[in-house]
């Protein structure tokens, strides 16, 4: 789907970036490649557009970067001049703890003025007030006016669990209308956490969940990833859907995986047969279940002694 454009966009919005290292068990192209290209798309649609990258959380797969990520990172930065804001997910903070940031990856490059981090204060742009809350905060329910005659919008951008649907039977977590119903004072409502991509509008106002910037698990295999504009006239996104190669994500060791899992899972169904006859105690460790069937049967001991001795 191609951008509506209305005009130019205010800001890109993205979250659960993931930046890494190390490369997922399910990718069998470059992956590193692919996503440092990535990330020069979305650098390239903002210049394009000429407006800043707003960023809900998880910028980082993992608090601390390898020096040479974070070089790669610095480069790509020093192409782009538009401002990059991020709000602090889970993944950003070392220990999950909001009051370590400046000890994380985040913070060096906050230091390094490669991105704007935000904490607890709003920034304006243009006529749009921001309102962080990262990861572990609470959503402030009263919206400060000490920011500014003219602001025309109010848009939280926050890093928690929103969900579509449950993700699994019984998980709690506030869907995107329920955070809409209960913060109304917001236009817009920007969340991050969950890697899944959908919006939730309630009138004229708006949720968008941008769900992960790249696909890192075999569950994600048809997940398209997407960045979003925002038009503050409109309050409005349109996607940008991320290029994507097809056939990089392997199945295999699932495959694998669930095949060893059936073998245990006769083994045991085996030994629970076994237990039910009741002819000798049967445990789960193989050289005690041949020792107890030896010690019970009427096989010569010379032929006790060959089996003992090949299974020690």
């Amino acid at each position: 789907m191609e951008p509506i454009l209305f005009d130019n966009p205010d800001f890109i919005y993205a979250a659960d970036i993931h930046i890494r290292s190390n490369i997922p068990k399910c990718r069998i192209d470059e992956f590193l490649e692919t996503q440092e290209y990535k990330l020069y798309f979305l650098f390239k649609q903002s210049e394009k557009y000429n407006c800043p990258i707003i960023i809900g959380g998880d910028l980082g797969h993992k608090p601390e970067w390898k020096n040479w990520l974070l070089s790669v990172f610095i480069q790509l930065c020093k192409k782009h001049d538009q401002p990059i804001y991020v709000i602090p997910g889970q993944h950003d903070l070392p220990f999950h703890n909001i009051q370590q940031w400046k000890q994380s990856a985040l913070g060096v490059l906050h230091f390094t003025k490669k991105i704007i981090v935000l904490i607890h204060k709003p920034v304006i742009i243009k006529d749009i007030q921001i309102i962080p809350c990262c990861y572990g905060q609470k959503i402030p329910g009263y919206i400060s006016t000490n920011f500014g005659i003219g602001i025309k919008r109010h848009i939280l951008v926050t890093h928690r669990m929103v969900i579509n649907k449950p993700l699994w039977p019984g998980q709690l977590a506030q869907t995107g209308i329920d955070l809409l119903h209960k913060y109304p004072s917001y236009n817009a409502i920007l969340s991050g956490d969950n890697h899944q991509s959908f919006i939730f509008r309630d009138d004229n106002r708006i949720l968008v969940n941008a769900g992960s910037f790249m696909r890192t698990t075999t569950e994600q295999i048809n997940h398209k990833p997407k960045i979003y504009l925002y038009y503050s006239k409109q309050n409005t996104i349109s996607p940008v859907y991320l290029p994507i190669e097809n056939n990089v994500i392997n199945t295999e060791h699932i495959l694998e995986n669930n095949d060893r899992e059936k073998r245990i899972q006769s083994y045991i169904n085996y030994i629970d047969n076994l237990k039910n006859k009741k002819k000798y105690s049967v445990v789960l460790s193989f050289k005690r279940n041949i020792e107890n069937y030896l010690n019970k049967s009427k096989h010569e001991k010379a032929v006790k002694k060959l089996v003992r001795k090949h299974t020690q």
